[in-house]
């Protein structure tokens, strides 16, 4: 008995030490899990563009959840330069899920003229893994849609796969390719930014075409805004037909 009472007690340390040092690592990993996602002194930066949205052009950031929705943390920035390009520094997240909203004027890259009202764009995106994020057309009518997505049970990364894909298709472009609609830039020279370039044409077009009239913010609000909300049910537009017969309209 009396040499057995040491070897329990050696027992009884030897696990005492493995039981801290497990706990040290398992408290230490959640930490981490928790930790990993935060975003620090951040600087984003973009491009706002219908055309491109002029300087005193707001510019919101808001915090998001993993529901998206707004955890009440945000950020704000104006457009100094006329390319429509944003700074947002010193940014401090604890989730990379961010919405970023610009309400301003914007020069039509149809008619060559600053447009009559203001005009919202939004875009909803993760800052855990991208620094550089434009605000266009086809963000603004992703949103909705990612929104549904989640809420649906999928992860933001599934959602934003699916309404990416969504949306090319309602464009015609139904083989995969290499796209990621907060990369897109109409002043830059490729196929994938074409492809922006050519939507963001059509629905000013379609919007002139229906009033009789070369400018009209008001319409084309009303236009995203009907465009998102169809897309956001089942992943299709049903305009589709009308902006590509307008689009031949002389």
């Amino acid at each position: 008995m009396c040499c057995k009472l040491p070897f329990r007690k050696a027992l009884k340390s030897f696990f005492t030490h493995r039981l801290y040092i497990f706990l040290v690592v398992l408290i230490a990993s959640g930490f981490y899990s928790c930790e990993k996602d935060e975003i620090r002194n951040a600087s984003i930066i973009g491009k706002v563009q219908k055309g491109p949205f002029i300087p005193g052009t707001n510019l919101t950031l808001n915090e998001l959840n993993d529901n998206l929705g707004q955890t009440g943390r945000s950020f704000t920035s104006t457009i100094n330069t006329n390319d429509g390009y944003f700074e947002l520094n010193n940014i401090n997240l604890k989730s990379g899920l961010s919405l970023l909203t610009a309400n301003g004027f914007y020069f039509s890259e149809l008619f060559g003229e600053l447009s009559s009202a203001s005009l919202t764009l939004q875009a909803i995106t993760d800052l855990s893994d991208r620094e550089t994020v434009n605000i266009n057309i086809l963000t603004h009518l992703s949103r909705a849609r990612i929104e549904q997505l989640v809420s649906d049970g999928n992860s933001f990364k599934d959602a934003k796969a699916q309404e990416e894909s969504e949306l090319l298709a309602f464009l015609g472009i139904n083989q995969p390719i290499d796209i990621n609609f907060e990369d897109l830039d109409i002043s830059a020279d490729n196929d994938n930014n074409a492809i922006l370039l050519a939507l963001s044409v059509l629905v000013q077009r379609y919007t002139m075409i229906w009033n009789e009239k070369p400018s009209l913010t008001a319409e084309l609000t009303q236009l995203l805004t009907n465009m998102s909300n169809d897309f956001k049910q089942d992943g299709q537009i049903n305009l589709q037909e009308c902006l590509i017969e307008n689009s031949d309209y002389s």
